[in-house]
């Protein structure tokens, strides 16, 4: 499993994560720049997987109560390589 959180914008790092990783392999990318998000979205479209957007917020003081106070948020895709056919491989060439 390969994780990415932050900036992965440089054009072509993600497709060479995706490229890098193994068979079977799965990729989690979270993101909260909109630039990183139109290349997950980008991502999702070419090879699937589970996109989320998911939002957060804290407590915190207002004028003597408790107020929310929201985090930016944040998208979240996770996506599995198919693995390969391996049926008809000699033993050991699927390595």
């Amino acid at each position: 499993m390969v994780f990415i959180g932050g900036r992965f914008t440089p054009l072509g790092l993600l497709g060479a994560w995706w490229e890098a990783l193994p068979f079977g392999g799965r990729l989690v990318v979270n993101t909260v720049r909109l630039e990183s998000e139109a290349l997950l979205a980008d991502a999702y479209r070419r090879h699937g997987g589970d996109p989320v957007k998911l939002a957060v917020a804290r407590a915190v003081p207002v004028r003597g109560c408790t107020g929310w106070r929201q985090a930016l948020p944040a998208a979240q895709c996770a996506a599995r390589k198919a693995a390969r056919a391996t049926a008809n491989l000699p033993p050991g060439a699927d390595r």
